[in-house]
């Protein structure tokens, strides 16, 4: 099966270098390597990779390049089907990669993928995840990812690549702390204070009419874990799609954080203002910027978000 590794050098850790990779790449001659610059066009890459008959992507990046390269495949349909994708997690955040990634990030991880791949036995490792399909813009094509965020969400962002990413913390490092910080500043000021979400965002779940009010949170994701292991969702059933919204202001939210981040299926959470389950389609109406996969985007002033999830994409999962 041939294999491409795709890599990002300005990701967090290969900004560092990438002497481990290239050296383990040194000993497969027969892997095709792909190191992105500036301005380098993914959908000529991918029908290049695509006319060779590539059968596994790897991708030695964070969440932006799986995000990019999932909107590429799905849009330009260079493959008639979309191969498999390895994540090698070395970004700053790599939530995807926690859920179905490679477990490792160094190159003892990449061989270790690479003599499977010489062995026949990739198919053993292929775990699947629906993909978010995400209209935002009618003058662009479609976003795709596994995780789309608004208001606080977006919010937690700015603080954690402002503020904490600041101090010289990277990673669940950062993630921890910012969470620490939201949670404190809510116990000893009250929610009002946090500065997160507030913002009216309208939504409508698999076609019921559109509620607009302030919320504190809202996400739509088709991984089974985010990050620091949490499960932010709850009462799924067999949807595609996993959709939470905690209106703002977000009560008791001190005392239900551990249940809203690692509870079970079944949260005895108050709905109102916490709102979970399946969805086959979302539709948003959005003032300010929404993340996909940690990249931003802006809709065009009254278009509404429309996410669903109907394409799977096949990953390859391996155990630490």
């Amino acid at each position: 099966m041939p294999v491409a590794v795709l890599s990002n050098p300005l990701s967090e850790r290969n900004k560092r270098g990438m002497a481990d990779i290239e050296a383990c790449l040194a000993r497969w001659r027969d892997v095709i390597h792909v190191v992105f610059e500036p301005g380098l066009d993914l959908g000529a890459v991918l029908s290049e990779l695509a006319r060779r008959e590539v059968g596994l992507l790897v991708v030695n990046s964070g969440d932006g390049l799986v995000h990019g390269l999932l909107s590429a495949l799905f849009s330009g349909r260079a493959f008639a089907a979309p191969p498999p994708i390895a994540i090698l997690p070395r970004g700053m955040t790599n939530m995807t990669a926690a859920d179905v990634g490679l477990g490792g990030r160094d190159a003892k991880t990449l061989t270790k993928l690479l003599e499977i791949v010489q062995r026949g036995e990739v198919e053993r490792y292929l775990v699947r995840r629906n993909v978010l399909k995400v209209d935002y813009d009618p003058g662009k094509e479609p976003e795709r990812g596994m995780f789309l965020g608004a208001a606080g969400i977006y919010d937690a962002i700015q603080l954690c690549t402002g503020q904490v990413h600041s101090h010289g913390l990277k990673g669940a490092w950062a993630t921890s702390v910012t969470l620490a910080a939201v949670l404190g500043r809510a116990l000893f000021r009250g929610v009002n204070s946090l500065g997160l979400g507030g913002d009216t965002v309208g939504i409508g779940v698999d076609g019921a009419s559109i509620e607009s009010r302030p919320r504190s949170l809202v996400l739509a994701t088709t991984l089974d874990r985010l990050v620091l292991g949490s499960r932010p969702f709850w009462d799924i059933g067999e949807a595609p799609m996993r959709f939470t919204a905690i209106d703002h202001p977000a009560t008791d939210l001190v005392r239900n954080a551990r249940q809203i981040l690692w509870g079970g299926e079944q949260r005895r959470l108050p709905d109102p203002p916490y709102r979970s389950g399946g969805a086959a389609r979302v539709e948003l109406l959005l003032d300010r910027p929404f993340t996909i996969d940690g990249e931003f985007f802006q809709t065009p002033p009254g278009h509404p978000v429309v996410v669903t999830a109907e394409d799977q994409m096949r990953f390859v999962k391996l155990r630490p």
